[in-house]
């Protein structure tokens, strides 16, 4: 679940996900804004391909994750999803987000590694993923993270990359377990 506070229309959502499975076609994703209106992402894509990969769900993109087969894995770059997620346009974005996957077969397993959501209200882009800001050390931390695994960045706003800061490097996933305390997380 991600939670957006911004209030406003939404104009257009793209949805990105890194996850690892070894057959992706045993997989339904589904999308859940915060007034329930549920999007099918995909549904049994992929034929026996492996890993959605920086996969980007945009109902802009030219290629429709239907048409995907198993020399396209690891599934990488922007799909049509299987429902246009323009039946989110209106609605308030203010609320819980839910990314809904399953497995609807046995003998294979995956691993949601990441997941983000990118909202346009009234022309302003929202990146939406759990963040914080260090202090002044440069120490961080989240709070009331759900169990699973995450990718800890460095984010540069456009006043940071003008001036030619840019990010060094992203450390490997980081699995939260429940109840756990993770520490040491250099960026």
């Amino acid at each position: 679940e991600l939670e957006f506070a911004e209030v406003g229309e939404i104009i257009d959502v793209n949805v990105q996900v890194n996850i690892t499975h070894s057959f992706i076609a045993d997989m339904d994703i589904t999308l859940v804004s915060p007034s329930g209106t549920r999007v099918r992402l995909m549904n049994d894509n992929g034929q026996h391909g492996d890993h959605l990969t920086n996969t980007v769900f945009d109902d802009a993109a030219a290629r429709s994750i239907s048409s995907v087969n198993a020399n396209d894995a690891p599934f990488s770059g922007s799909f049509r999803p299987l429902e246009p997620l323009s039946a989110l346009d209106g609605e308030n974005a203010t609320g819980i987000w839910t990314l809904e996957i399953r497995d609807d077969a046995n003998g294979d397993v995956g691993v949601l590694n990441s997941w983000s959501l990118t909202i346009t209200l009234g022309g302003i882009e929202i990146f939406l993923e759990p963040v914080t800001v260090t202090d002044a050390e440069g120490n961080y931390s989240f709070t009331n993270l759900q169990a699973g695994s995450y990718f800890v960045r460095e984010h540069a706003n456009e006043e940071q990359i003008i001036e030619g800061w840019r990010p060094s490097w992203i450390p490997p996933a980081v699995t939260v377990a429940s109840e756990a305390r993770v520490q040491g997380v250099d960026i």
